[in-house]
């Protein structure tokens, strides 16, 4: 059993080492950042040399030594997304001087994110575009997923707006507010509605049903929690004083509609 997991942890090693270098090394968007290329040692002279082909930027030399076999190449992304960086062996002929190819060739895949300063402009320009209820529920959305915007950390890894992450926020958002309630297009505050007592007006009330199917009255904010955990809510009607409905001759509405 003993010699069973001595030739097990070689394997595990190397896959540990794959899932390692499968990851995307963070780079900041509009700055300089030094991405670290490890070349592959096996059977490798001390020194040998490789050309890193850097997309939008060109093709740079490099040599590299034992025992690490790294070197640095700044990268400066001018927009969001992935970048792979690749390598490959080539001659240095320098005369007598002349360093010879590392065998082999790799990659490096870079991820480019915006950084804290960028992604907040970013956010607050987004906001300024949307209803108050479309950024409440947006910002529902982001603490629901765990989706960090800000962070005092500089180069801290933050999503924007265009990142693939927050696009399920923007889908759950625009399901919520396509919603049938009980107030339809009138506003939430004062809507004509139909009661036992006949022809009114209503307040628009959010609600979760409980167990024993009563209705508990929630904030909005709740419901839209409750929607992004997959929880059932509705809406229902609650009749404002008779001091607030002074012979209204507005078409009266249902005063419940169910929310999925």
């Amino acid at each position: 059993m003993r010699t069973h997991s001595l030739l097990i942890l070689p394997f595990l090693f190397a896959t540990q080492a794959c899932l390692a270098q499968a990851q995307p090394v963070a780079a900041m968007v509009g700055q300089v950042n030094a991405i670290t290329v490890r070349i592959d040692a096996a059977n490798q002279v001390d020194t040998c040399n490789v050309e890193i082909n850097v997309p939008g930027q060109g093709v740079v030399e490099k040599e590299v030594s034992a025992p690490a076999f790294t070197t640095q190449v700044d990268v400066t992304p001018q927009q969001t997304g992935p970048i792979e960086l690749t390598w490959k062996g080539k001659t240095r002929f320098r005369g007598l001087r002349s360093t010879a190819a590392c065998s082999g060739s790799g990659s490096v895949k870079v991820y480019a994110r915006l950084s804290a300063a960028q992604v907040k402009a970013v956010w607050d320009l987004f906001f300024t575009r949307i209803s108050p209820v479309q950024a409440e529920c947006v910002q529902v959305g982001l603490n629901a997923g765990q989706i960090k915007t800000t962070s005092l950390d500089p180069r801290a890894a933050l999503s924007s707006p265009d990142d693939p992450e927050v696009k399920p926020v923007f889908a759950k958002c625009e399901s919520f507010l396509s919603t049938k309630t009980s107030w339809g297009d009138d506003p939430q505050e004062r809507f004509a509605c139909n009661m036992a007592s006949g022809r009114a007006f209503c307040e628009g009330l959010y609600a979760e049903r409980l167990i024993d199917g009563k209705l508990r009255i929630i904030s909005r904010t709740e419901a839209m929690q409750l929607h992004f955990d997959n929880r059932p809510w509705t809406t229902t009607a609650r009749e404002l004083p008779r001091s607030d409905n002074p012979g209204n001759r507005a078409s009266p509405r249902n005063n419940r509609n169910s929310a999925p």
